[in-house]
């Protein structure tokens, strides 16, 4: 999975071009082998940027100017931590200004990357409905294996479904790996269950209904409540004491857990929305599982 970043929306596309082709908006695919690479090019919100690159294992951000859009999509790849690489016209400038920061480092000429995605138990959604005839369907990009016949776990309902059809660009398959576009047809599920569904989770895998802040970036203003950014997942939560708790249980994404992005999209106009990052809890094993 790659995220290509970019305060012009029309940089990023022709970048993501290059490397691909269009398949859905926001969306390009290239075939490598075996594998499928999905490209994604997020819009112009700092919270689809946010799902972009955190659902991503590597990033290329794309700045004609160092304006301040820029240097805000510049720490939210910070924040991520993620690999990457910063396209700029003058890089030594580029990292002169991010002194300090990880992603100073990363300013360079382009070179094509083909990340590979770990299995991290469970599937991102980004929807999930009824198709009349078929049923039960979910969208989304898995971090997980997934086979006809697997029992996955919805999130936020907690209620169990085994995977009746896969299918990826249109085309039926059996099993799919980590990091791939996905559509799925489930069993033993109804309506009522899909709703407000965000994940696929492998039954027994860790979640999280805490993110402990881990680091702030100095210009981040307080405040009270936050974005937490899992793997494409995004989730609301209250902050007190550097713990932000979170309205829903979020899946934990790897051991140790990959940070989570943290963004206050409420901060005044004209301040830093990226807040920093944090370390997804764990609950205690044999905690209550679903919202």
């Amino acid at each position: 999975m790659i995220a290509v970043l970019s305060p012009e929306g029309g940089s990023a596309a022709e970048l993501a071009g290059r490397m691909g082709k269009r398949k859905e908006e926001g969306k390009y695919y290239r075939k490598s082998g075996d594998r499928m690479i999905t490209i994604l090019v997020p819009g112009p919100s700092i919270l689809e940027a946010a799902e972009a690159v955190s659902a991503s294992d590597f990033f290329y951000l794309v700045v004609r100017d160092l304006t301040r859009e820029a240097a805000e999509l510049a720490l939210l790849a910070e924040a991520s931590g993620r690999p990457g690489l910063v396209l700029a016209p003058d890089p030594e400038r580029f990292s002169s200004l991010l002194r300090g920061f990880r992603i100073s480092g990363m300013a360079g000429e382009f070179e094509p990357r083909e990340p590979s995605t770990p299995d991290l138990g469970f599937a991102l959604v980004d929807s999930a409905f009824i198709v009349r005839g078929v049923g039960p369907v979910a969208l989304g990009i898995t971090f997980t294996p997934i086979s006809v016949h697997d029992e996955l776990e919805l999130l936020p309902s907690g209620k169990r479904a085994s995977v009746r059809s896969i299918q990826v660009l249109d085309e039926d398959q059996g099993s799919i790996g980590p990091g791939v576009r996905y559509g799925v047809s489930l069993r033993g599920v109804e309506e009522r269950d899909l709703e407000g569904c965000y994940a696929l989770a492998r039954p027994g895998a860790p979640l999280a209904r805490a993110v402990r802040v881990s680091r702030r970036f100095p210009l981040a203003p307080d405040a009270p409540s936050l974005h937490a950014v899992v793997r494409g997942i995004r989730l609301f939560g209250r902050l007190e004491d550097a713990v932000l708790s979170l309205e829903r249980p979020a899946p934990v994404p790897g051991s140790p857990p990959e940070p989570a992005v943290l963004l206050n999209v409420n901060a005044p106009r004209g301040k830093l929305r990226v807040y920093g990052s944090g370390e997804p809890v764990p609950d205690p094993v044999g905690g209550p599982r679903g919202a």
